[in-house]
């Protein structure tokens, strides 16, 4: 349980974030434009956007998610740092040079640019729906932590995580997040290097893990299955992986956001290598935390054990237990873990006030906002999605665990709206109505194939099989057999001193057990595919976008400028003519 330096180290990290908010709210410039407070006046430097996007793109989710996740699967997770990399050369040579020259306010700007103000407001829509679905998972995630250690409700912490959130976020602006994730950044890596290495020493040191894990199946990641039902193969991460990053960590409007505060595109690109630098460096640790966990408790399943009822509450578990007679490091580390969620809901808070009002009000209000006004405003949108997102936290404790949680969250909207992106940029002939109708398909076919594939996941209908449990060391009466199915909801065997889980002799249709990895990928071919095809249908000009809108990795499809002004001159003159005629 927490102790009285515990709770003072949290309180500190909280207070002091908070103390940055009101700084750059109550002094300075004090955010008294929408220049200011979105973009910082433009002003910003390279390392500390670099670090504010690494901090803000992982939070409390990867820190118990992914631990968790590898402790159940394995640790195929590792491979999202090819991810990483393969994501970022994407976007750099694709997307970025398109919007840094266009230097947009949003990044759902560029859909009215490049098609109409009504695909602007679907991409807008989309990416609102996306973050009102998966804030309150980032809220949550905190607050179960902290909840396992200390006792008290999740609820109650959630309701303090987030009026922290949208206070500091609402009153500083974007200067207030940039600085914030800064110190936060310094308060999650020192806290999660300590417990990684006071683990590995709790376990007899790195030879001891790494015999452990590969024991019980933990490094057995080289699978090249092609599959796509299976919950973890190479392929997955490498493509299906890599789409998901590329619309999370890239084409969000919180990364754009930030980018968009620096002045050069050289800039853009030396903060995108230290996001991917510093991604690849957590999400390496954070794996080698799992396998720490695993082998502390290879011979006894702490679910199996009933100490624990969801497996994201191990990471919390494993801290209070091996931090039990060492002073603040319980601490620090919980610190760490709401630090990692406070990061990312600020970034997410304040570029849904800037999507809200830029793209919503102020195209559908008639009356010209003052300056004032318009950063009043965004403040109170941060004030009311704080309240909203708060409201649907209990719901998430109801659901499953939180990374599988919000990539089938995410993947639902982010698919099509990156094959809308990715129809821009990269088709110059392919207009609004074939790029509208192409996103509300591929919006729908997610939809077709994840409702009913939740149904099955949620009734215990269809499962991934976990990597084996032993219960040797277990010090309770209950048999295997009652435990697991009590806990899994199969029917289970066990071989040797390991738990197998049976999976069922039924299975749902194919397209309802494909991995939730791939949902990104299958929404953006779709919402391509369908768009191309309905552009052979309603594009019989061919008439091209505006070089500033597409790609330069596409360029070469376009017309040069005398062939465009002779194909301008002979639609006139057939036009002429039929009038004439």
């Amino acid at each position: 349980m927490f102790s009285w330096y515990d709770y003072l180290i949290l309180v500190l990290t909280l207070v002091f974030s908070t103390l940055i908010g009101i700084y750059f709210g109550c002094f300075g410039s004090k955010q008294s434009t929408t220049r200011e407070y979105l973009f910082g006046g433009k002003k910003m430097k390279v390392l500390p956007v670099g670090l504010s996007l690494i901090v803000s793109h992982f939070s409390a989710i990867t820190i118990i998610g992914v631990p968790a996740d590898v402790y159940s699967f394995g640790a195929f997770y590792w491979f999202t740092c090819f991810s990483q990399l393969l994501s970022f050369i994407l976007a750099v040579y694709i997307y970025y040079p398109v919007f840094f020259k266009t230097q947009l306010s949003t990044a759902y700007e560029y859909l009215e640019k490049r098609f109409d103000n009504k695909t602007r407001l679907l991409g807008s829509f989309l990416y609102v729906l996306r973050e009102n679905l998966v804030l309150p998972v980032i809220i949550y995630s905190p607050a179960l932590a902290l909840s396992t250690v200390t006792g008290m409700k999740v609820s109650v912490i959630a309701l303090v995580i987030s009026c922290i959130c949208v206070f500091y976020t609402a009153i500083g602006g974007i200067k207030t997040i940039v600085w914030t994730d800064i110190f936060q950044f310094l308060v999650i890596m020192t806290s999660v290097i300590i417990v990684t290495w006071i683990g590995v020493k709790s376990t007899g040191g790195f030879t001891n893990v790494w015999n452990a894990a590969s024991a019980g199946g933990r490094l057995d990641i080289f699978d090249f299955d092609l599959d796509p039902t299976k919950k973890d193969t190479f392929w997955l991460y490498l493509f299906g992986y890599t789409v998901q990053y590329l619309n999370l960590n890239y084409l969000a409007q919180s990364t754009v956001q930030k980018l968009l505060t620096l002045t050069t595109f050289r800039d853009c690109v030396m903060s995108l290598i230290c996001q991917v630098i510093g991604l690849i460096l957590v999400v390496t640790i954070s794996v080698f935390l799992g396998l720490t966990i695993y082998a502390k408790y290879a011979g006894c399943d702490l679910l199996s054990a009933h100490k624990i009822s969801k497996s994201d509450e191990i990471v919390s578990y494993y801290i209070a237990e091996i931090t039990e007679n060492i002073p603040c490091f319980s601490g620090l580390f919980m610190a760490a873990i709401v630090s990692a969620a406070i990061s990312t809901i600020s970034s997410e808070l304040n570029s849904l006030s800037g999507v809200i009002y830029k793209d919503f009000i102020s195209n559908f209000c008639t009356r010209q906002f003052t300056e004032k006004s318009a950063v009043l405003i965004l403040k109170l949108i941060v004030v009311i999605e704080g309240i909203f997102c708060n409201s649907l936290v209990l719901l998430v404790a109801h659901l499953e665990e939180l990374i599988p949680l919000t990539i089938r969250l995410s993947g639902v909207v982010q698919g099509p709206l990156l094959g809308l992106f990715t129809l821009g940029v990269l088709f110059p002939k392919v207009n609004s109505k074939s790029a509208f109708t192409g996103t509300i398909c591929g919006l729908v076919f997610l939809l077709f194939m994840t409702v009913p594939a939740y149904y099955y996941k949620y009734h215990k209908l269809y499962n991934y099989p976990t990597k084996p449990f032993s219960v040797d060391d277990c010090q309770f009466n209950l048999s295997i057999a009652d435990t697991s199915s009590a806990i899994f909801g199969f029917n289970s065997t066990t071989t040797g001193t390991n738990v197998m889980l049976n999976t069922n002799t039924w299975k749902p249709f194919f397209l309802f057990r494909i991995s939730y990895y791939y949902y990104c990928l299958i929404g953006a071919i779709v919402t391509i595919t369908v768009g191309l095809i309905i552009n052979q249908f309603t594009n019989r000009n061919g008439s091209s976008a505006d070089r500033a809108l597409i790609s330069p990795v596409c360029h070469f499809l376009l017309p040069d400028d005398t062939e465009r002004d002779a194909r301008a001159m002979e639609i006139f003159l057939e036009g002429h003519e039929d009038v004439e005629n």
